[in-house]
């Protein structure tokens, strides 16, 4: 059986350019806050996942059964600052560190215990 992959960002430039790269040598649940563009995908029978990365509950349903995560999830505006979109995005929001705790405890509530207790 192939590893499963989730794959953020995937219908952005470069989370396109990574799934044609892989092929079908992975199983991609591909997500992304539009889709849209993963039309092609949903028809060759992939699956695809729409949701926010700031968001936990998200995260963690996204991340259920999955082996492997790639954060490829951007602002891809030539306008996008540090400040104002990375930082925000990635840093302030935790959607890296939300997508990976969600993936290392998918199925349990553990890490968001812990995180709401720190949060306290």
């Amino acid at each position: 059986m192939s590893r499963k992959v989730l794959l953020t960002g995937a219908a952005g430039r470069v989370g396109s350019a990574f799934r044609e790269y892989v092929g079908n040598r992975y199983w991609l649940r591909l997500a992304d806050r539009a889709t849209e563009k993963l039309a092609d995908a949903r028809s060759e029978g992939q699956e695809v996942f729409e949701f926010d990365i700031a968001d936990l509950e998200a995260c963690q349903m996204a991340c259920k059964d999955i082996d492997t995560v790639i954060h490829l999830a951007a602002d891809p505006s030539p306008e996008a600052t540090f400040y104002e979109s990375l930082l925000d995005n990635n840093v302030k929001a935790g959607s890296q560190g939300k997508c990976r705790g969600a993936r290392l405890d998918s199925d349990s509530e553990r890490w968001y215990t812990q995180k709401k207790r720190e949060a306290r």
